[in-house]
């Protein structure tokens, strides 16, 4: 035996040792270790639930406020024209408190969950929220039945064959483990067929329905609407002769804001500027000062530009509102008594040939 031969017995041991050296169960070697895989993921779900549990209780008041002040933006221009047509307000925000105080514990948002109403899904996060967990529902249906047919049906009929492996190999549990013109492989055909019909009508019946159309809307969004018509009392009129045993809550136009929204969007910069220049001035600070041009180093009291600037950015947000009032974009939102009545509308509105409106529901103005 040459140098050669004894370095590549010392390098290569043999199989026996090999086995015992690549050996990679932790706990126990039952079916070539699915079940202690099984084990460790749910041990790291666990961890990930207590991980996202932590954050969010440490997070818990920053989401309450987000969904305090939800819309917060779009509530400001609505409230432009709709100060006064806030409807359904009230009842979101009793909602919203009724669904904070029910997630304040540690685990409490787990039972937060399954509590939650379609009402208040569909309050705060609208019916497409409400389409997708449907969705997403029926597809834990399929699979839970799914499951349950592999491990209390399939699996015992696997386990009843004989030709590979023992009782504590993986293969023991498959469909190769039956004789192949056995007649128990019959049910492997009727479940792989059953599965198809079964996966698409239940799927079916989440996906075909239309979110908007169940929805518990009671405002209809007339569009089409001709320029003489743009007139709420004109609207109401013509809905209620059509429809004299419904009772019309409240009608907003909408109106083309384009030019207003640049100017309030720079008045609202010129508000949290002026603010920022009030507090540095109370806390017995140096007056900050602005330059009026990137080209000129001339320099002047930033509290009183701002302040000179938020006038004039007022005025013309107010004139631009004026103008936008007079270019509605014949599109008008008819909220109803109840949503009973909505459907009642849109389902009987015939157009005629002086008003061709189109209808469709549509959320409240102040929602929008």
């Amino acid at each position: 035996m040459d140098m050669n031969d004894t370095f590549a017995g010392l390098l290569v041991p043999d199989r026996d040792t090999c086995n015992v050296v690549n050996k990679t169960k932790l706990l126990l070697n039952l079916y070539e270790g699915i079940p202690e895989t099984l084990l460790l993921n749910v041990i790291s779900w666990f961890f990930l639930i207590m991980l996202f549990t932590l954050l969010r209780q440490q997070a818990w008041d920053y989401g309450r406020l987000a969904l305090v002040n939800s819309h917060g933006e779009n509530k400001r221009w609505t409230q432009l024209f709709y100060a006064h047509g806030n409807v359904g307000g009230q009842l979101g925000a009793e909602s919203s408190d009724a669904s904070l105080s029910i997630d304040r514990g540690f685990f409490s948002w787990i039972l937060a969950t399954w509590r939650l109403t379609r009402e208040q899904i569909l309050t705060h996060s609208g019916p497409d929220a409400v389409h997708y967990l449907s969705f997403q529902r029926h597809l834990m249906l399929v699979m839970s039945i799914m499951t349950f047919i592999s491990i209390v049906i399939i699996l015992p009929i696997n386990f009843s064959g004989e030709l590979i492996g023992d009782m504590n190999s993986f293969g023991h549990t498959t469909i190769s483990n039956l004789e192949p013109d056995g007649g128990v492989m019959w049910v492997h055909v009727f479940f792989a067929i059953a599965y198809v019909p079964m996966v698409v009508l239940i799927m079916r019946r989440a996906s075909g329905r239309n979110a908007f159309k169940t929805a518990p809307t009671r405002t209809v969004m007339a569009t089409n609407v001709a320029q003489p018509d743009c007139d709420k009392n004109a609207i109401r009129t013509y809905v209620q002769q059509l429809f004299p045993d419904v009772g019309i809550d409240d009608i907003q136009l909408a109106y083309n804001i384009n030019s207003l929204i640049k100017a309030a969007e720079e008045y609202e910069r010129i508000v949290d500027a002026r603010i920022y220049c009030e507090v540095h001035r109370n806390r017995d600070r140096e007056p900050l000062q602005a330059k009026l041009s990137c080209w000129s180093c001339e320099t002047v009291d930033a509290l009183e530009y701002y302040k000179d600037e938020e006038a004039r950015l007022a005025g013309q947000v107010s004139r631009l509102r004026a103008s936008a009032l007079n270019e509605p974009l014949g599109i008008a939102f008819i909220t109803l008594n109840s949503a009973h009545e909505a459907q009642h509308v849109i389902l009987h509105f015939k157009p005629g040939t002086y008003r061709d409106w189109d209808l469709s529901f549509a959320p409240a103005p102040s929602d929008i």
